[in-house]
Parts: structure tokens; sequence; C-alpha cells
């Protein structure tokens, strides 16, 4: 399984409940930014969360799935590090 940053320009509480709803074990960084484990790619990720661009339309919400390589480094909360050491066990 692959884990996913989903990165979104501004809040948007739509966008929130589709992550809770499709990756109920998603770790939140902040209102912005959310870390998914999931088997799928990064553009079936954005998909499921309304990011297309259909015939150069914008018709769903703003953001971006990125695809992490398991490399990590940085200060930040013990959770982060607890959430991904825990994803990366399984």
């Amino acid at each position: 399984m692959a884990i996913h940053a989903v990165i979104l320009p501004e809040e948007n509480s739509k966008v929130v409940d589709l992550i809770n709803e499709h990756y109920p074990f998603n770790y939140s960084i902040n209102d912005q930014c959310f870390l998914v484990r999931t088997e799928q790619i990064s553009e079936r990720v954005a998909t499921i969360l309304g990011f297309t661009d259909i015939n150069g339309v914008e018709e769903g919400a703003h953001g971006a799935v990125l695809k992490l390589n398991g490399a990590h480094s940085g200060l930040a909360a013990p959770g982060l590090w607890e959430w991904l050491a825990s994803r990366n066990e399984k």
C-alpha cells in the first residue's frame, strides 16, 4: 500500500468529508493537508475527492494528491511519526 498526501489550497469541508468517508484511517496534519493509505494510484484518489478537470473545464474541488516515496524527515507532532510507523508496518 502507498501513502498519499492530499493537499488543499484552502479549507474545504466537502473534500474533508470525502477523505473521512473513503479513507477513515487518514492522518490530518491540519485542515488542508492529510495523509491517506491506499492501494489506489494518486489519480484515482484525486478522482474520488473531486479534483477533476474535464476538457479544460474545472468541475470539482481544487487540490493535489502526491504519492510519498517512504522517505521522510523533519520536526513534527509525535502523532505524525506514530501514524507513519503504524501504516508502514502493515
